[in-house]
């Protein structure tokens, strides 16, 4: 059997061989996004961890409110506020 497909049909064929590898790029390229920010989310906790034990060694056993830069300090279990 050596029959061609219709032009549209090998039209629409193409047409979806060029959105099934469109779509398989874009993933490529997403997942690579992904791997970028997977590596810089990594950093930046290691360096907020890195600050947090600069400032436990400044401050000691404190939190601190984010958005006023106001430190409270953590009292141990068993510590009595204001002992």
């Amino acid at each position: 059997m050596s029959e061609k497909l219709e032009d549209q049909e090998l039209k629409r064929l193409q047409e979806l061989n060029t959105i099934v590898n469109n779509a398989l790029n874009n993933i490529g390229v997403l997942e690579i996004h992904k791997q970028n920010e997977i590596k810089n989310h990594e950093k930046a906790i290691g360096r907020f961890k890195v600050l947090q034990d600069e400032i436990k060694i400044k401050y000691g056993n404190v939190k601190v409110d984010l958005a006023t830069g106001k430190i409270t300090e953590i009292k141990e279990d068993g510590e009595k506020e204001g002992s």
